[in-house]
């Protein structure tokens, strides 16, 4: 028997690796420091080439079970995250990967099946393989059905971790697609007002593909902050922002010790005041998409990691979506360019950190591997529609026409009709051709305002559909590190159903709040939450009056501290999947509202996706509404203020109006329709 030692470094943990001929390779940290680190090691710590460190990392799966060719697609992922500078996640988990494999929690033999495909969907049995080894089959698939009819969507149950999700988009990517990777994970994220974890940090990754490499890469979770941010507080003994996590009384604490200890993550946003209500629903969209889709472990039901002991099947949902962007508008490459620099070139608000867009970070860092030769581990809307009509701004009686499709997706013109009027007609486009082959993805130009995201999904949900929509609007976001806005609120709404109408139902802004929460702030002289708003120097304002004169709001999240530039990524993809991709204005070239002067057309963007759930695992909506209820049924943090899931504040305010008798509305917004009735000759309103 051959017994061979090395040492080497990862993410500043000197590690022992023994190795023998006879059985698999295992590592023995002698050193820790940081086990999820995602800083770099010292710079004076000794570097490794990236083909040293793929060539090693190969070497250790093939050593465990694994067969050559799904050993490379391991290390290729590995190596790509530490390459791209996302530490935690490359040769930082290749001990686990290797445990799950010699303790036969993980099977590196596994080959993916397909249970179930239309010409634009496939649902996938990962049969407990390798993350990358599923993740690439499921992408690769999602790929091919893209060239073929326009969009790809695959969901996979039976998987595994399967590293950064933007390893994913980024296949798609290098076949000139955008590529969309999702996947549910261990429960860590404590719902709104809840006390206890039941959602994954349950990461987003979108990627874009521009002219001469210049792509959008989004790649994030839906919590504030990953669990080794917060470990790298505790190792520096310094405070963790308040909105990171809580303690296991549903506390918010700056506490690294004590936030560690309690495994309780804030979702993106932070606390309720602060809008972590949307990364909550966010997550839970993931979830729906990947566990309750694929008809895999979801919510609560997903295990520990195996490193805390529990050694049953990982059976994580994923979900894999690639898109055609030559099935609508032409020159998308050359818009994505534009807006990638339009972002880039805003006025910073400290000059010597640039203004980035999703993927600079990535590759600042390749770059610097490169350079240095290897890897170191360690208003009233009814008025402003009206308006809008009577000044010619706007046509009511345009009719959308269809300018390009195929059988899962078509591009529209909305030929500047009411925004009303184009999304019902894009969305009832892309139900029929979800119908007919699983997902219809319809993109609309020259459109106008188009009201509540939600109304547009909820026609997907009548039909017992998951729906989602977008739209871009006016410039109001600043970008992180920027004193200007240039992009919009850009919404998203996303809607699945369940059992006995308990459907979720998220509509939100990708901005911390909307204008209507500071102008209320404004008129009852109450300052606004940090997060909420700058003032026109970039300068974080609590003052409702500056905060609404700068006209800056701030990205979900907030400052870059507290994981603002997720909310900014978030608006990016809108604006890709609405503006660039639809051909319409985009970014700042989206006029100002009709009643600020400016009575140009719109020209917004929109996009409207339906996907039949019966394309994928059986039981979609008894699992829905078990995970709806896993998350209302935890502790609560104040007893008198229940836990709830995306879609039930709604639920709860029109049981309210329908006991009531009849909506309420302001004396401002009454006073609008006394004169609306006057101007437009019309019958003035009847009260109860």
């Amino acid at each position: 028997m051959i017994k061979v030692r090395s040492f080497f470094l990862v993410n500043s943990c000197v590690c022992e690796l023994f190795g023998r001929t006879n059985s698999s390779a295992r590592f023995i940290a002698l050193r820790k420091l940081s086990t999820t680190s995602t800083m770099e090691a010292n710079s004076n710590s000794p570097r490794v080439t990236v083909d040293e460190s793929r060539r090693f990392m190969i070497d250790c799966f093939t050593a465990s079970k694994t067969p050559p060719s799904h050993a490379k697609q391991m290390a290729d992922l590995l190596v790509e995250a530490d390459y791209r500078g996302h530490f935690s996640h490359g040769m930082n988990r290749l001990e686990m990967y290797i445990n799950e494999l010699n303790d036969g929690i993980a099977d590196g033999f596994a080959v993916p099946t397909i249970l179930k495909e239309t010409p634009a969907t496939a649902w996938v049995d990962g049969e407990n393989g390798l993350g990358a080894v599923v993740g690439n089959f499921c992408m690769d698939l999602a790929i091919q059905k893209a060239k073929n009819v326009g969009v790809g969507w695959v969901c996979a149950k039976r998987s595994n971790h399967y590293g950064i999700a933007g390893w994913y988009t980024l296949r798609a990517l290098d076949q000139g697609l955008m590529g969309m990777s999702m996947t549910n994970t261990s429960p860590i994220m404590t719902p709104t007002r809840s006390k206890e974890a039941a959602l994954g940090t349950n990461p987003i990754s979108f990627a874009a593909p521009a002219n001469n490499g210049d792509s959008f890469v989004l790649d994030m979770a839906t919590t504030a902050v990953a669990v080794g941010k917060i470990e790298i507080k505790k190792r520096k003994n310094e405070p963790c922002p308040i909105g990171w996590a809580q303690d296991v009384e549903g506390n918010v604490t700056t506490d690294p010790h004590v936030a560690f200890d309690a495994g309780c993550l804030m979702p993106l946003g932070g606390s309720e005041n602060t809008s972590g209500y949307k990364g909550y629903g966010l997550a839970g969209m993931v979830e729906i998409l990947c566990g309750i889709s694929a008809g895999s472990n979801f919510s609560t039901k997903v295990r520990k990691w195996a490193h805390s002991g529990n050694t049953s099947e990982a059976n994580l949902g994923q979900v894999f979506i690639a898109i055609d962007p030559n099935c609508f508008a032409p020159g998308f490459a050359d818009r994505m360019c534009e807006l990638n620099n339009i972002c880039r070139n805003l006025s910073r608000i400290q000059q010597d950190l640039p203004v980035l867009v999703a993927g600079d970070p990535e590759r600042f860092h390749m770059e610097k591997i490169d350079k240095e030769g290897g890897l170191v581990h360690g208003m009233n809307r009814l008025e402003m529609y009206i308006n809008e009509l009577n000044d010619g701004t706007a046509d009511g009686f345009a009719v959308p026409t269809i300018l390009k499709e195929t059988p899962a997706t078509a591009w529209v013109d909305g030929e500047n009709g009411l925004g009303a009027v184009v999304g019902n007609f894009c969305m009832d486009l892309a139900i029929q051709k979800a119908k007919n082959v699983g997902v219809g993805w319809v993109c609309a130009k020259r459109s106008n305002h188009y009201g509540i995201a939600g109304w547009y999904t909820l026609r997907a949900l009548d039909q017992g559909l998951m729906g989602m929509s977008m739209t871009n609007t006016s410039p109001i976001m600043t970008p992180t590190r920027s004193k200007e806005a240039a992009l919009g609120t850009n919404p998203i709404s996303f809607a699945a159903p369940a059992n006995n109408g308990d459907s979720f139902v998220l509509d939100m802004a990708t901005t911390a709040v909307a204008v209507g929460k500071i102008e209320i702030k404004k008129r009852k002289n109450e300052p606004c939450p940090i997060g909420w708003a700058q003032d026109v120097e970039g300068n974080p304002v609590t003052d409702p009056h500056v905060a609404f004169d700068a006209g800056c709001l701030m990205p979900l999240g907030g400052s870059e501290n507290t994981s603002g530039y997720k909310g900014y990524g978030l608006a990016g993809m809108v604006e890709i999947l609405c503006g660039i991709s639809a051909g319409s204005k985009f970014s700042t070239k989206v006029r100002k509202w009709a009643h600020s002067g400016n009575t140009s057309e719109a020209d917004l963007g929109q996009v409207f996706i339906a996907i039949d759930p019966n394309c994928f695992a059986p039981g979609f909506t008894d699992r829905l509404s078990e995970m709806n209820n896993i998350c209302r049924s935890s502790s609560r943090i104040d007893p008198e203020v229940p836990v709830l899931v995306a879609g039930d504040p709604e639920r709860i305010h029109m049981e309210k109006i329908d006991k009531e008798g009849g909506l309420v509305y302001s004396e401002d917004q009454l006073k609008t329709c006394e004169n609306l009735s006057k101007k437009l000759n019309v019958q003035p309103l009847k009260f109860v």
